[in-house]
């Protein structure tokens, strides 16, 4: 039985090395060619199991394994055969559906990975076995899709817009219709865009980019749509005014960087004007929260002193007038935020509100500067005031008739006078800190300018 199998396999090795499975002129017999490869494998593989058993069978009786020197000749120049043969077969067939595939409907990159595959296969059957025509058509043929495969890739591409095919077609000079049901592949090919290879994949990387920085303006736009101004009710000041602005910070920051990068990309022309415009909101918007807080700073401070302290309104009328009309401005300014709150639209649509909060911040100044300027002729006219920060100062120039508050800063203008006593706005004795009292020689009148009489 082994002599026989031995022979078997041997003619069949001889077949293998038939020169018709490598004569070119067989192409046109494609089928009788793989139906007598198929008998070969058949054969073949009926020969390599019974010499599998017949090595077990050695081994069990305990006899010298048998070696069929040409088994594994024949495995490797059959299978070589057969996968030329079959890969070319395939590849015919699936180039009569792809070319004839409408090429809106066609898969890039299905046909791409298809392409590699084959051309992997025709480079180690290049590699093992001898030249011949067979082999060669296959490599062309899958060459030929290789090489226009970065135009069918690009060229099915989502994001090319109407401009981008228009530059394609004002390069091929030719006018077409991707979507029609018969432009097909082979319709490319025979436009010979091949030629323009790395433009078109050029334009398709500008699309492709394009869509990127259009998804992250896009993205802005969603991010600033949620984003509002946290505005609260305070109690103090009677008026609407905004809370923690961590998070916007945070967000103006991001986008800033965002859009500077966008601005900053190669890709940008056809953007260029929608980035620009979303720069100069979020520039406007930072620079109105930053006024924003300013403003909200320094009206709350000021609130207290110009609406709540008859006495500094009176003696600075001026000034009082101008600090009310940025409260008007303030508690308006907020009622409005109250109700539409969102930082974007208030940019968009209310775009003087940046212009508006500069100048009464330059109200807001001038007027504490006046403030500033009052309480020095009030310290110069009575030195002891400067021991008095200007809240303690304010406080007493506020509230100079409620002569229980003005007691309350007596100990901080003079050494160790705790309070004086007052019987009916008149001064009669003063108190350390020890419970001392000391009377005075001569009534003091708690009346007119405080810095008079506390002199």
């Amino acid at each position: 039985m082994v002599p026989v199998l031995d022979r078997e396999i041997n003619e069949l090795y001889d077949m293998c090395q038939d020169k018709k499975f490598l004569n070119g002129e067989n192409m046109e017999r494609t089928f009788d060619i793989l139906k007598d490869l198929q008998e070969i494998e058949d054969r073949f593989k009926k020969h390599e199991s019974d010499a599998v058993k017949m090595n077990e069978w050695q081994e069990v009786l305990e006899t010298q394994p048998t070696v069929f020197e040409n088994l594994d000749s024949c495995r490797e120049e059959m299978t070589l055969r057969c996968e030329m043969w079959r890969s070319l077969h395939s590849w015919q067939e699936k180039e009569v559906v792809w070319y004839k595939t409408p090429f809106a409907q066609i898969e890039a990159q299905d046909i791409k990975m298809e392409a590699e595959k084959y051309f992997k296969v025709a480079m180690k059957l290049e590699k093992n076995l001898e030249p011949n025509l067979i082999q060669e058509k296959l490599k062309t043929a899958v060459e030929t899709f290789k090489e226009a495969m970065p135009i069918v890739v690009a060229m099915r591409s989502d994001k090319l817009l109407e401009s981008h095919w228009q530059q394609i077609k004002d390069l091929i000079k030719e006018d077409f219709d991707i979507n029609a049901e018969d432009f097909t592949l082979r319709s490319l090919i025979n436009l010979d865009a091949n030629q323009y290879k790395e433009e078109i994949c050029a334009i398709q990387l500008q699309a492709e980019k394009e869509a990127s920085l259009r998804a992250d303006l896009e993205a802005l736009e969603e991010q600033w749509r949620r984003i509002v101004f946290p505005v609260e009710w305070e109690e103090r000041c009677e008026s609407f005014i905004l809370k923690d602005l961590d998070d916007i910070f945070t967000a103006l920051d991001e986008s800033l960087a965002s859009i500077n990068a966008i601005l900053g990309s190669r890709f940008v022309k056809p953007l260029r004007a929608q980035a620009e415009q979303w720069k100069k909101w979020i520039m406007t918007l930072s620079d109105m929260v930053d006024q924003w807080v300013i403003c909200q700073r320094n009206w709350m401070y000021l609130e207290n002193i110009y609406m709540r302290a008859a006495d500094i309104r009176k003696a600075m009328q001026e000034e009082t007038k101008k600090f009310e009309a940025v409260n008007k401005f303030f508690i308006d300014l907020m009622k409005a935020t109250q109700k539409n709150p969102n930082c974007l639209k208030i940019v968009k649509s209310r775009p003087q509100t940046l212009t508006q909060l500069e100048f009464n911040n330059a109200e807001l100044e001038y007027v504490q500067k006046r403030l500033e300027d009052y309480m020095e002729t009030k310290r110069k006219a009575f030195p002891r005031f400067y021991f008095l920060s200007n809240d303690e100062l304010i406080d007493i120039l506020a509230n100079s008739q409620d002569l229980d508050i003005v007691q309350q800063h007596l100990k901080t203008c003079f050494d160790n006078i705790v309070r004086v006593d007052i019987e009916d706005e008149e001064i009669k004795a003063m108190n350390s800190n020890e419970k001392e009292k000391v009377a005075l020689k001569r009534v003091v009148k708690a009346r007119g300018q405080i810095e008079q009489w506390l002199d």
